[in-house]
């Protein structure tokens, strides 16, 4: 038996599993292993949106030690507390 694991945009695989018993997968089994192939897409799906947000970061901070002029960032609401500056 197999279910897909899929995410919100698109199918990351499918989830097997494999019985040594003579007897149909049940309703149980199937739900569970769909639940399983589920909190796989979502861990998926988080770890690339992680590796999105490191990549644009690297991005930013690139970018902004390598202009010429200051670059910084501040937090109006927490009583202008710096965020960044370049170097």
């Amino acid at each position: 038996m197999s279910v897909m694991i899929s995410g919100v945009q698109q199918p990351f695989g499918i989830l097997g599993a494999y019985t040594t018993q003579l007897r149909p997968f049940s309703d149980d089994d199937v739900a569970f292993l769909q639940a399983v192939a589920n909190l796989l897409a979502q861990a998926i799906e988080q770890n690339n949106a992680r590796e999105v947000v490191v990549r644009s970061e690297k991005e930013y901070r690139t970018l902004t030690e390598n202009l010429p002029g200051i670059v910084y960032r501040v937090f109006p609401e927490e009583q202008w507390r710096m965020l960044f500056l370049n170097d």
